[in-house]
């Protein structure tokens, strides 16, 4: 059951990056990404080891690649739109 809940907890975190990539306050989406890699250092520090280091990086390189699809999806369809109003004026 905790790995099930630990899956859909992880579903969800990259879903609201991806969301967030897509909005047009981009910057939002690049909090989650610090505020874990800054909770993976004070755990590897409180541990007393850095066991924690490698998969901190993966967590926080998949949340910020999240967000950047996102990021690319909403300037892909804000261009396509710039594109579709400038050939209606010029028609």
């Amino acid at each position: 059951m905790k790995t099930v809940i630990a899956l859909l907890v992880t579903g969800m975190i990259l879903a609201l990056q991806h969301h967030l990539g897509a909005r047009k306050r981009k910057w939002a989406g690049l909090i989650l990404p610090g505020v874990m890699a800054v909770l993976f250092v004070i755990i590897s520090i409180t541990e007393g080891s850095g066991e924690y280091i490698l998969s901190g990086i993966c967590c926080v390189a998949a949340v910020w690649i999240a967000w950047l699809i996102g990021y690319q999806k909403a300037f892909k369809q804000e261009k396509k739109e710039l594109d579709r109003m400038k050939a209606k004026d010029i028609s």
